[in-house]
């Protein structure tokens, strides 16, 4: 269960897979709209929001996008 402690939401915890460190390793940069995206649903994450929609036709980089918070 995760910590919900007021908090929280201020301390940056490590990406865990299987108990293992996962990294996201990419020769790619965000572009377009992305920074802009990625510095929002971050934002949105760290105050606390609970809900984030991303729009986007298929291919457009929305996975690539959360994967980058």
């Amino acid at each position: 269960m995760p910590d919900t402690a007021p908090d929280s939401s201020t301390r940056r915890r490590d990406k865990l897979e299987g108990g293992r460190r996962f990294v996201l390793q990419t020769t790619f940069a965000p572009a377009g709209d992305q920074p802009t995206a990625i510095a929002e649903l971050a934002d949105g994450v760290l105050s606390g929001e609970r809900n984030q929609v991303l729009l986007g036709a298929t291919g457009t980089g929305k996975t690539f996008t959360m994967a980058k918070v």
